[in-house]
Formats: structure tokens, sequence, C-alpha cells
């Protein structure tokens, strides 16, 4: 029987859509922070209506802002994706824009374009809802062409500083489109590895639930197949033979079409009742239906429609058969004399066992009966299916070719993808841009120069390693290695002697150093890379307000503007280790409810295979019976075989090996007295717990198996062997006693003769 369990399928927040928000909302409050002070420069400078292109950009940029501020308070995923692509369309907008009539700057007072300074944010929120490969390409392609129009525009064609305004123009947001291209695809593993954790969990809970029902179904049938192969064997014909096709009417085939089961379904209903109508209803999102579900309804309704014709003779009747997507549905009614269902005999073989038995078996199986006396009877078999039935849905068109189970055994710098941020590669690129911005704005083998651009080398140096460590988080003495060269930097670089005109170049240390604390926060320790920046401004500002530092270019507010880039990061962090927080729990979720739906589909697999055996082994043997007017000593001889086998299968699962049952049915019918016990199975309980310790003890029978299978086959005729699984705790796992004593065996060793 179906089980329901409360609350299935309900997890918690979605980490999508909270990346997504979180996102959003980081890109909104940082870019209202950068395009604040140009917008209101502008219009009080007079420039921003100036020239249209300025005009439109702002209104285009400001529109974006507005939808993403927008989008994190509707929190609706849809919402989402169609914001963040509008605010990646804007920057492609505005170099489409530049081509249909090229704006210089020179009418305005603004060197360049005017929004280069957050025209990377574009390029972050179009990540979100792109594979990596192309944010990446669209980060080089867009961004990196808004970049190279704004250093033409504002003339710095000289190969110095081209190189460095292109260079650290790429190198210096580029971590946080990284992030957001890797961790919403995070996200997107880490809430199906949580669905499917629940998904496991639920049938696993299911299957056990289903075991009790499972367990006292087996017994019925063992007690009706044992009473009818005990009177065969003494050589009674019984009445009402069980119809033992109890698991397959499909061959050959984990799965059938519609088509075939409606087909089987209706010929099992005629071959009973030829006078009912059927009626089938194939809805078009129909798909395969897996054998094992298939043929136990088949049989299920067989037995139905055998009952109707037994006990409602003349009665009307009608079947319909229902095949939809969400399962299948069979229904049998009709107009007889109807029976109670509360009064039916515990034993009843027909309703009992070929209908309910059967639907328990099944998972996602139901039986409902509608009868009461006098006003016919109504059966429906229903089938739901389940999640794992629903193979043919793709993955999300924006999902990389990693698997799931990949991602997740991932080191966390990895699944978040910036393993490839904090990698020597990455750094050394940082650096030779910033070697460019040094040598295009100031004499780089000045002491101060060299030993400015050398404290930031050893930052970044500082923020490499740890790939595969268990944290994202920098070792300690790292982070505070990094504070130091933040808290020196900003400051020293006051002293270098400048040989280019005044440009942001001359600021150059205050964005590296903005940078370094950056990348500082996303590896987790915003209070060493805040505590650091901070007192390198506080140092700054002292230095620059007296008058000590010969540098009349840089000011606090500079130092303040290159900051906003730490704002971004901080919320960064905060988002990131919230969401790196739930993966190892989910890894964890999704280990523990797969070994629990494991251990529970192996339960009902080894029931299904009993119930396999008992169509191999007691279907021929009632046929046989039902068929002759006399049970011959062969047939009946058969029956005391097969019951023995049947009950060696009860009372000795770890035993009930194919190779040793048929070493034992060969024995048995040449006058060998074999007796198979097994005295360790009982500590598995219902086989849902104790998986390690069954498979270690399946693992030491199948290495005793051919010492048993050899005492059984040399047993002669008038012997007697018993082959036994000791309990627990004993010295010995298993004993063969026989004509020449007994035979102990330890689990991994051979054999000791006592």
């Amino acid at each position: 029987m179906k089980q329901r369990v409360p609350g299935a399928g309900q997890g918690g927040t979605s980490v999508r859509l909270s990346m997504m928000r979180a996102t959003s909302l980081a890109l909104a409050v940082s870019w209202l922070l950068w395009q604040t002070l140009p917008v209101l420069a502008g219009v009080s400078e007079g420039w921003l209506t100036g020239h249209w292109y300025p005009a439109v950009t702002a209104s285009l940029f400001l529109l974006a802002n507005l939808m993403l501020f927008v989008a994190a308070a509707v929190n609706r995923e849809g919402v989402f994706v169609f914001t963040f692509r509008f605010t990646g369309l804007t920057l492609v907008i505005a170099l489409v824009l530049l081509l249909t009539d090229p704006y210089t700057g020179e009418n305005n007072g603004v060197d360049g374009l005017w929004f280069t300074g957050f025209s990377a944010l574009p390029a972050v929120a179009f990540a979100v809802v792109a594979a990596p490969w192309v944010a990446i390409a669209y980060y080089l392609v867009m961004y990196g062409g808004a970049v190279v129009a704004n250093a033409v525009i504002a003339g710095y064609t000289d190969p110095g500083p081209f190189l460095a305004n292109v260079g650290f123009a790429l190198v210096n947001p580029f971590f946080f489109v990284i992030f957001a291209a890797y961790t919403l695809r995070l996200g997107t593993v880490v809430d199906r590895a949580e669905t499917r954790a629940r998904q496991n969990s639920v049938r696993a809970t299911r299957l056990k639930a289903r075991s009790e029902e499972m367990t006292r179904f087996t017994a019925l049938i063992h007690d009706n197949i044992l009473a009818n192969l005990s009177a065969i064997g003494q050589r009674t014909v019984p009445d009402g033979l069980l119809e033992v096709r109890l698991a397959t009417t499909f061959e050959g085939s984990a799965e059938v079409t519609p088509q075939m089961l409606a087909d089987a379904a209706s010929a099992a209903v005629r071959e009973a009742t030829p006078d009912c109508e059927i009626e089938t209803d194939f809805r078009e999102d129909a798909r395969l239906i897996p054998t094992v579900v298939a043929s136990p309804m088949v049989l299920a309704l067989a037995e139905v429609a055998r009952n109707s014709a037994k006990h409602a003779p003349g009665a009307h009747r009608q079947c319909r058969l229902r095949i939809a997507g969400s399962g299948v549905g069979f229904r049998y009614r009709d107009d007889g004399p109807g029976f109670d269902p509360e009064d039916l005999r515990p034993t009843a073989a027909g309703l009992r066992i070929s209908v309910q038995g059967r639907m328990a078996a099944v998972d996602g199986g139901e039986v409902h009966i509608d009868a009461a006396p006098g006003e016919g009877a109504d059966v429906r078999l229903l089938w739901e299916a389940g999640e794992a039935w629903d193979t043919g849905q793709g993955d999300d068109p924006d999902d990389v070719r990693d698997s799931d189970a990949v991602v997740l055994q991932r080191t966390p710098l990895q699944y978040v993808g910036l393993d490839i941020v904090y990698s020597w590669p990455y750094m050394v690129a940082i650096a030779a841009a910033l070697a460019a911005m040094l040598a295009a704005n100031a004499d780089p083998w000045t002491p101060a120069g060299a030993g400015t651009w050398v404290l930031t080398v050893v930052g970044l140096a500082l923020l490499v390693g740890n790939r595969g460590g268990t944290s994202v988080d920098l070792p300690r003495w790292r982070a505070v290695g990094v504070a130091v060269v933040l808290a020196v930097v900003p400051t020293f670089g006051l002293w270098q002697q400048t040989v280019e005109p005044e440009t942001w170049l001359r600021q150059w240390h205050l964005s590296a150093a903005a940078l370094v604390a950056s990348l500082l926060v996303a590896r987790g320790r915003p209070r060493e890379a805040v505590t650091g920046l901070g007192v390198g401004f506080v140092l700054f500002t002292v230095v620059t307000s007296t008058g000590v530092s010969p540098d009349t270019y840089n000011s606090a507010f500079l130092f303040l503007g290159a900051g906003v880039l730490v704002i971004a990061a901080v919320l960064v962090h905060v988002g990131l280790h919230s969401f790196v927080r739930r993966v190892p729990a989910a890894q964890e979720r999704l280990r523990a409810s797969a070994s629990e739906e494991a251990a529970a589909r192996e339960t009902a697999e080894q029931r299904a295979e009993n119930l396999r055996l008992l169509e191999g082994r007691v279907g021929p043997v009632f046929t046989a019976a039902a068929a002759v007017p006399e049970i011959s000593a062969a047939l009946a001889r058969r029956a005391q075989l097969a019951e023995m086998g049947l009950r060696d299968m009860i009372r000795s699962p770890l035993l009930d090996d194919p190779v040793l049952r048929q070493a034992v049915w060969d024995a048995r019918d040449r006058g060998v007295m074999v007796l198979l016990l097994d005295d360790l199975s009982r500590q598995f309980g219902d086989g849902t717990t104790g998986a390690a310790s069954r498979e270690e003890a399946e693992r030491n029978v199948d290495r005793l198996l051919g010492q048993f299978v050899t005492a059984v086959d040399a047993a002669q005729p008038g012997a007697q062997v018993t082959v036994r699984l000791l309990p627990p705790g004993r010295s010995a796992f298993a004993t063969v006693t026989g004509e020449d004593g007994a035979v102990r065996f330890s689990a991994p060793a051979g054999p000791a003769v006592v």
C-alpha cells in the first residue's frame, strides 16, 4: 500500500533563489554607490546634459539599477532572470550607441567614457544567468570593449598607459564575474542535492512503512503456499489453488509501453470476464511503465476479474484503464451481490494476497475497495509515479556538463569557482597589470614605487594556496600579513615620483589596496581586511591632510571611492559563506538518504526475488496438481522438495544462494537430509539497518559457499548434513556437520576440524 509521509517534498529556502536575491542586492547597492557621484557631478557641471550619449546611458543604467532593487523585493526567479539579462544588455546597448555616434567626451570635461568605473557590473549580472564560459566570453568582449573604448577616447594610446588602463580594468572585477557564474550553478546543485535527499528519505520511509505490510503479505503467501504444498506432498489435491504468478507477466524488458500494458490488462480481464465492457484512456503525457509496476497491476486486475466472475455471475461489469504521465489507474466495477471488505477472512488468498498483497509490493501502489452487500463492488488499483520514474527531464539550460556529484565532491574554493581566482596565474596577471600602471605613472625604480609594488605582490602571494582545503577561509596568519600590507601600501605609495600628468593612474596604489582587500574579504577574512584598510585610511588621511606627503593629487575622497569595491566584496562574502555552509550539509544528507534508500530498496528487491523464486519453484507444482485427477508420487516428491526449499528461504536468508539452493535440492532428491540454519540474520532486523554488517556477512558466505556446496554434494543417500551460520560473538562464523563430524569456519580464514 502507498504510505503518505507528511511534508514530503517540502524543503527549506531555495539556495538558488537566495543566491539570486543576494547577488541582486549586492549589485544594486554597489551600482548605486558607483553611479551616484558621477551622475551628481554631471548634473552640477552640465556635461551630463551637454551630449545625448551620457544622458541616455545614465538613464539606461539607473533603470537597470532600479530593476535590481525591485527584483530583490519581489524575490521571484523569473523576475531575477529577466533583470539580470536586461542589466547585461545595458552595456551592449551603450556600446552599440557609441558606434552609431562616436562620443569623445571632449565637450564636457570628462576624459573617456563616464561609466567605465562601473561597467563591469552588467557583466557580473549577466554571469549570474549564464554558463561560466559564456559569462567569461561576455566579460572579455563587452566589458573589455568598454575598457578599450575608454582608453582610446581618454587618449591612452601609447603602449604603456594603454596596457596599464586596460590590463588593470580587466583583472580588477574578474573574480566577481567568476563568483557570480559559478555560485548560482552551485546553488542549483545544492537545491537538487537537498531535493534528492528529501526524495530518497521519503522513499526510504515509504519502503520502511510498507515493511510491516509486506511482512504480513509474505507470511500469508508462505502460509498459504506451504499448506498447499504440504497437501500435495501427501498426495491430496487442495481446494482453490492460489495463482502463484506473483511477480511477472512481461518478460525480457525493464519497461513496457502504455499500449502493451493496456493490451495485457484487457486480455486478463477478457479471459476471466468476456462480458466486461473495457474502456482505455491514454493521456498525452503517458510514458513507459516499469515492469515491476505493470506486472503486479495486471495480475491484481486479473484476480479482481476472476473474483467478479466467481461471485457475481450475470452481473454487469465495467473496466476502465487509465494511463497517464502521473501514473496508472485500473478500475473494475460490477453490480453483483457485493460484499463487506471488513469481513474478509485473514487467510483469503484472492483479495488479500493476489490483489492487496501484489499492490503492496509496488512502490507507490494503492488499492481502494468500495463494496457493500447488495450494492456491487468497485475496485481501484492505482500507481502514482515517483520522481525516479520521470527520467526524461533535462538539466537547466544554464547548467554546465559536470554532474552534481562531481560538483559536490570539489573543495570549497573549487565549487564556487574561486580556485581560478586564488591561483598563481591570476595573481601574476594582477601583478603585471599593477607593474604596467606603475611604469605608466611613475619611475618604477624609485624606492617608494618599487616598494609599493613589491608589498602589493606579497599581499597577493599570501592570498594564494589552500586550494585542497576544506574551507574557503584563508589561514589567519596569512590574513594578518595581508592586513599589514593594506595598512602600509596606501600611504607608502604617496612618495612615488610621478612622471605623467595627473590622471587616475596616480591612484593605482589605492586601487591595488582595494582589490587586495576585496580578495581577502572573499577568502573569509573581512575583519582583517577592514581593519588593515581602516588603519591604512587613517594613516593616509593624516599624512595627506597635514601636508607631509608630496602627493597633491590623491585624497581621502579618492580613497573612499576605491573602497566601494570592498563593500561589494563584503556583500559577496556574506552570501558566499552562508551558501558554502550548506554544501557539506547537502553532501551529508545526500549520502545518508542514499544509504537509507539503498538499504530499503535492497529489502524490496529481495522480496521481489523471493516472489520470482516462488513462481519458478511452486508454479509448476500447482499447475500440475490442478491439471491431474490424482497426485502422483513424483509430483508429491516435487511438492515436498519445494516446501523444504521454501522453508529454507524463510529461516535461512543468508544461505539463500542459487548454487547452494540447487545443491540442496539435488541432495534431498537423492535421499540426503539437509538442514540449513541461519542464526546470524536476526541481528539485521528488517534489512534496513546494519547494512555494513550484513554486507560483510554476505561476503563471508560467498567465500565459504564452495565449502558448503562441496559438503552437500559429497553426502550419500541416508546421510545428514547441517550447514549453520553461528550467531554473533562466537569464535567461528559457520559450521558444517556431517558424518565425519563438525567443521568450523572462521570468517576470513580457512576451516579448522574439531
